[in-house]
């Protein structure tokens, strides 16, 4: 099995799994789905403040315009995971697992109760496959250290995904064995 680019992954999705899953009127009017891994992060918001011109009118003067830097999108690139997981090794178990906190008013932050999960399961072969994901700066955590070491022993598979071509090739040396 090769080793996809995201690009070429993107013509294989499109024309070969998507196809084969939808009917065909509908298919020739879908785009292509493209997987972008970079999105803008706001690294200063916009400051403005409401005056008046010389007319009694409201005008809005920017102080500070709102500064913006490229950054990693791990949702896309779950998402591309996930993707070639279902339409290369037919693993339609594979899923996203939500283990984000949340905010609740009068209460504050509440941690999630799936601390230390990883991004994605998917049985492949009758084995657990756990994928993490994360951007290449990104470093593993204490919590999802000891997951990885409990699937590991449980004959499970965890893999640290970092880069598409990476995870393809864990994957496929993981299969093999």
């Amino acid at each position: 099995m090769n080793i996809f680019s995201i690009p070429e992954f993107e013509l294989y999705y499109h024309n070969q799994y998507k196809r084969s899953n939808m009917n065909q009127a509908f298919w020739n009017t879908l785009p292509i789905e493209r997987f972008n891994l970079n999105k803008k992060k706001v690294v200063k918001k916009r400051k403005a403040e409401l005056t008046t011109n010389h007319l009694d009118l409201p005008v809005n003067n920017v102080i500070q315009p709102k500064e913006t830097k490229d950054a990693f999108n791990t949702n896309k690139f779950t998402d591309l995971i996930i993707a070639y997981l279902k339409a290369v090794h037919s693993c339609n178990s594979a899923r996203r697992i939500s283990s984000e906190g949340r905010y609740r008013k009068g209460i504050g932050y509440i941690a999630g109760l799936n601390k230390g999960m990883e991004d994605i399961q998917c049985i492949l072969r009758g084995r657990l496959f756990a994928i993490e994901v994360k951007s290449p700066t990104d470093k593993i955590s204490e919590a999802q250290l000891k997951r990885k070491a409990a699937i590991e022993l449980d004959g499970g598979y965890y893999i640290v995904a970092t880069s598409f071509e990476q995870m393809q090739s864990e994957i496929l040396n993981l299969l093999s064995i």
